[in-house]
């Protein structure tokens, strides 16, 4: 059965080609493929058996590093696929609750779990953008008592404080008032009926405008590989 596939693919398109740009037909897993150019290096999104799923993946990728998605995917078929890829393991090395370091893609994830399942809210460039994401996805989503997203009034938001000494620093306040003014105001929590992929893009949305992606911190990959380091080995962890 695999060869009957292999050989229709193959006779079809020619090997390793699609009709999708990011996608190729990997002959070895008889899979598709699905591939991005990030920093000039060739990230790995996932194998699928739907050349159309592996599009979507391929879509998915460049609408969190802010580029046009060519394979014309909905939202829905970018939120299966982002579900079923298989992604190099993200490392675990950051300082927020919800946030972690994708190796491939060499960005920052905040992930949360929603009815059972883990759902990646967003891809982002700097960790405190990740962190605030989460924050304000699981106050709007999840609940709080509190009107609006505020440092001084969110009692929920697991990272507040942390997020707050980063945004509160000379270096990085300066920035922000230079890039962009005043912090915007809460745009409103989104539709409770809203589907998940647009209340994960309602965060992102938010998450971007306070913490701009404009905005200089030391470098991201670095920021993981220094968390990586300062993570306590094995044998310092039972001495404590």
């Amino acid at each position: 059965r695999t060869s009957k596939r292999r050989a229709v693919v193959h006779r079809v398109r020619g090997v390793g080609l699609s009709k999708y740009v990011g996608v190729s037909w990997h002959t070895t897993k008889c899979k598709f493929q699905a591939q991005i150019r990030v920093d000039k290096k060739n990230c790995y999104l996932g194998r699928f058996d739907d050349e159309r799923m592996a599009a979507a993946a391929y879509d998915a990728a460049c609408l969190e590093l802010g580029r046009p998605a060519p394979n014309q995917t909905t939202a829905a078929e970018q939120e299966a696929a982002a579900e079923f890829a298989h992604n190099k393991p993200a490392s675990s090395s950051s300082q927020f609750l919800g946030v972690c370091f994708h190796g491939g893609l060499e960005r920052w994830q905040a992930k949360v779990t929603v009815g059972g399942s883990q759902t990646t809210i967003g891809t982002f460039r700097h960790e405190v953008q990740a962190a605030f994401a989460y924050d304000v996805f699981c106050r709007a989503i999840i609940g709080d008592d509190n009107d609006q997203y505020s440092f001084d009034s969110v009692s929920n938001a697991v990272n507040r404080d942390r997020i707050h000494d980063v945004l509160e620093s000379e270096v990085i306040k300066t920035q922000l008032l230079a890039i962009r003014g005043e912090a915007p105001p809460y745009p409103g929590d989104p539709p409770e009926d809203a589907p998940l992929f647009e209340k994960c893009a309602w965060a992102r949305a938010y998450a971007r405008a306070v913490v701009p992606d404009a905005l200089v911190t030391t470098s991201h990959v670095a920021e993981a590989r220094i968390r990586e380091n300062n993570k306590p080995t094995r044998q310092q962890k039972r001495e404590a």
